[in-house]
């Protein structure tokens, strides 16, 4: 799978300056660390500084929207990296966050075309989190990032 992900044909000559946000949900903190980790890992080593990478929290993923928002209208940044983690309980609201926090984004994306690299877990329990959060190449922060930059360098060729 690394080897699919290695060839997305970027090219760091088109985000190479590229400034990116990226917003992490409180919630679940030690989850969304090693998302963290990984993405910002990920942008260094496809050539970013990185004094052009951002950190944002926000309480949860349900507050990830308007953080994009207010970022997306400052016209500051290249792309922005979304981080969370929201695990099934027993009860509607993993599925009302869960749904608020994706639409919200991609309206925010859409509306500003703005690359959104969207790294929030959606999962049934911790177990899930957790082998989707490891530091390594199953890492979903470091899809995330590697389809902003996809998306930065696809939006300059055209």
């Amino acid at each position: 799978m690394e080897s699919n992900k290695a060839n997305l044909g970027l090219n760091k000559e088109l985000h190479k300056d590229a400034k990116i946000a990226i917003i992490c949900a409180k919630f679940n903190e030690n989850i969304v660390e090693d998302l963290k980790v990984e993405a910002k890992n990920i942008l260094i080593q496809h050539g970013l500084k990185e004094d052009n990478i951002q950190i944002f929290f926000v309480p949860g993923a349900y507050e990830i929207p308007l953080m994009c928002k207010v970022i997306a209208e400052l016209e500051k940044y290249d792309g922005i990296i979304v981080l969370g983690c929201i695990i099934k309980g027993e009860t509607y609201h993993f599925t009302q966050v869960a749904d608020a926090c994706s639409g919200g984004v991609l309206n925010v994306s859409v509306t500003h075309k703005l690359p959104i690299g969207y790294g929030v877990l959606a999962v049934d329990n911790i177990s899930q989190a957790l082998s989707r959060s490891a530091r390594n190449e199953d890492n979903k922060g470091r899809d995330a990032a590697l389809a902003t930059l996809m998306m930065i360098n696809n939006l300059k060729k055209v």
